[in-house]
């Protein structure tokens, strides 16, 4: 008889959104983009991942 009680822990993964804009990884994308749209770019770079399977199911 298999049990069914919630002794296994589901690991949920951070999205790869909410990884991108995190203060540390949105503080370092602006460092290296100095005086360019750092916003926009990562905007651009959600668009890509959530466009593209394979893309969203790699590691942040």
């Amino acid at each position: 008889m298999e049990n069914k009680n919630s002794l296994v822990k589901k690991v949920q993964r951070e999205t790869f959104s909410s990884y991108i804009t995190g203060n540390a990884v949105k503080g370092k994308i602006n460092q290296m983009l100095v005086g360019k749209d750092g916003g926009r770019f990562i905007t651009a770079i959600v668009s890509a991942v959530s466009d593209n399977s394979a893309l969203a199911e790699c590691d942040p």
